[in-house]
């Protein structure tokens, strides 16, 4: 062996001969399923990070599910057919009180980034699922 494969070995410890004969590391092979499985789940795990899901209120940050955004279009609406103006919701033992108009402004944006997020998650994965 040369000066430089020993060189090579030292640093690669567990190097196949070939990879030694060639001082270079071969590319770890796997089945192409799998490696669409594996960045899928990575699509997936970054999907439900807080990377996608949080936002701020007042400095504090949260997410809510789709559930309780059902849950406070349903509160907003029977809120405004009683003719209250404001509406408070808690979260995590904090209460938010904002007028009704502005309730349903954050909802409608908060609607249209979850559906824009998911858009992008599914493009995502419909991608890796092509190759």
């Amino acid at each position: 062996m040369s000066d430089e494969q020993v060189e090579f070995l030292e640093e690669n410890q567990g190097a196949t001969v070939q990879e030694v004969w060639n001082m270079e590391k071969s590319p770890i092979s796997r089945p192409l399923e799998l490696a669409i499985a594996e960045k899928i789940y990575e699509i997936d795990k970054y999907d439900n990070s807080v990377n996608v899901n949080e936002f701020t209120i007042n400095d504090y940050s949260m997410w809510l599910s789709v559930e309780e955004r059902q849950q406070i279009a349903t509160q907003i609406n029977a809120n405004e057919v009683i003719g209250r103006e404001t509406m408070t919701r808690w979260y995590d033992g904090i209460s938010f009180t904002f007028p009704i108009n502005i309730w349903k402004q954050m909802l409608i944006a908060l609607e249209i980034y979850a559906g824009d997020a998911k858009n992008v998650t599914e493009t995502h994965k419909a991608t890796v699922k092509t190759l």
